[in-house]
């Protein structure tokens, strides 16, 4: 479109009457065009403003998704952090009753061995006063001497 002023040649009575119409024709042809334009871009407009409206929808449904996506994995990472302190402190007690059951067995296993350690002094003592005294009957024990006999050196020869 030109913002220049038409000149029109001047005939008897006023303008001529074909380039006032032809330029008339020209600018209703140009105004259709860019009527057309006009609604294709009015058309495009709304298209866009319900496809905006659309997405504001979509994101909207998006956000309050992602915030309950939150929320739960808030509350899952609780609960998940709850339960491993809860196995945690059960092990936790558990390895102390293990480690108390082992200490009394311990003790019960290491005073058998003091018995049983009292016990086999108490018995080597015994043996070896049985010992002694066995020594003592063994030294006192007399051989008798057996005369030697013809009859012994018969067989030898």
């Amino acid at each position: 479109m030109t913002n220049n002023k038409p000149t029109f040649k001047v005939n008897k009575g006023g303008y001529n009457r074909f380039e006032v119409d032809n330029f008339i024709d020209d600018k209703l042809t140009e105004i259709s065009i860019l009527d057309s334009r006009c609604n294709i871009y009015q058309k495009e407009v709304e298209r866009l403003n319900l496809e905006i409206s659309k997405l504001t929808v979509s994101n909207k449904k998006l956000k309050s998704d992602l915030e309950e996506a939150e929320f739960a994995y808030s509350k899952m990472n609780r609960i998940a952090l709850k339960q491993a302190n809860e196995i945690i402190q059960s092990a936790s007690n558990d390895a102390d009753i293990i480690v108390k059951e082992a200490l009394s067995e311990a003790k019960i296993i290491l005073s058998d061995i003091q018995s049983l350690s009292q016990e086999t002094l108490s018995t080597k003592t015994v043996l070896k006063e049985r010992l002694i005294k066995l020594i003592t009957n063994l030294d006192q024990l007399e051989f008798v001497k057996i005369p030697e006999l013809e009859w012994n050196e018969d067989k030898n020869k």
